[in-house]
């Protein structure tokens, strides 16, 4: 009900009233400001902590996917190595001016596989010889004439691998096709060889593609380190078409020999 008196006690006492509704209402809008700041903040923690789980999880994810790219390229790369045995390694043989020769993959095996064994000599035939390699120290082993007695150093030597070419693109597969711009030097090397022997009127380039396989191209390098030292640095190289006949050509780069 409404006051009827208008004394001065009366006037105060609303003024009062209305200062206390006033205060309480700045206290509850500022109450409300700061729940919805409150809100604000933790929705905005929220969305940064499920930023940050997300991070972590992609994060984790990553690393295992690089833990098993490389698992793959370590089987892939031990596979190789027990597939080729000696061809991973050199062994020599000291001639009489002291040189170093590379023995035929042959008795390179032979010895490569003796020493994995642990085998503390071999005998081989080579050529019309017989030969007795004793194994017992690795850093003094010797290859012994069995008809002639002439003893000779032998060593071991493990064959270097230099790594990819610096072209190739990353993979996280065996085999892997980059795909070769037309403006690329790659391209227009691979497009001149090939029109030195085709028409250009009557075939047309539509796309080149690089097969990159790394276990192909570990075997060819540590073959050309072989060959380069049992031919004293000479290595006749040349580059050659393969042919596919009706064959994809997915079933020739994604064989065992490519």
């Amino acid at each position: 009900s409404e006051c009827n008196r208008k004394d001065n006690k009366c006037i105060l006492y609303h003024r009062k009233v209305q200062d206390i509704t006033r205060k309480r209402d700045e206290m509850e809008q500022t109450l409300l400001e700061e729940r919805l700041r409150t809100e604000c903040e933790k929705r905005k923690l929220q969305q940064e902590n499920d930023r940050l789980r997300k991070r972590a999880a992609d994060r984790r994810s990553d690393v295992r996917e690089l833990v098993k790219i490389n698992e793959e390229l370590a089987r892939e790369k031990v596979g190789l190595e027990e597939q080729l045995g000696g061809l991973t390694v050199d062994w020599l043989w000291q001639d009489d001016f002291g040189q170093w020769q590379s023995y035929d993959d042959f008795p390179a095996q032979a010895l490569e596989n003796a020493y994995k064994e642990k085998m503390v000599y071999v005998q081989l035939e080579i050529g019309r010889w017989q030969y007795h390699i004793d194994l017992t120290a690795p850093e003094d082993m010797e290859q012994t004439n069995l008809d002639t007695h002439k003893v000779r150093k032998v060593k071991r030597e493990k064959l270097e691998f230099e790594g990819y070419p610096e072209i190739w693109e990353d993979q996280t597969e065996a085999v892997h096709k980059a795909i070769l711009a037309p403006h690329e030097e790659e391209f227009k090397r691979a497009a001149d060889v090939f029109y030195r022997s085709m028409e250009k009127t009557t075939f047309r380039i539509r796309q080149i593609e690089r097969i990159q396989r790394r276990s192909l191209w570990y075997e060819y390098q540590l073959a050309k380190q072989r060959m380069h030292r049992k031919n004293k640095g000479i290595v006749e190289e040349r580059e050659l078409f393969h042919g596919t006949r009706d064959n994809k050509p997915e079933v020739i780069y994604r064989s065992e020999k490519g």
